[in-house]
């Protein structure tokens, strides 16, 4: 779920950067930009920390079923 959302927020820099490194000389470019930045993800605690603590404790397929009718925009 954590990977999930950092993809959709890396995606649309990623097209940028992607068309932007096209421009400029290839994906080279692009691979060193995005590689920058993967190791910048890994290195953050926070984000460390919510992957272990989803690892160590994955939430209940049913009680997310059951939780999901009572959501709403801002959740």
């Amino acid at each position: 779920m954590i990977l999930n959302l950092l993809w959709l927020a890396l995606t649309p820099q990623a097209a940028a950067q992607e068309s932007a490194a096209t421009k400029a000389g290839g994906r080279e470019a692009l691979w060193r930009c995005l590689s920058q930045q993967v190791v910048a993800l890994a290195r953050d605690r926070q984000l460390l920390a919510a992957v272990n603590n989803y690892n160590a404790a994955p939430p209940d397929p049913q009680a997310l079923d059951r939780r999901w009718p009572e959501l709403t925009a801002t959740d």
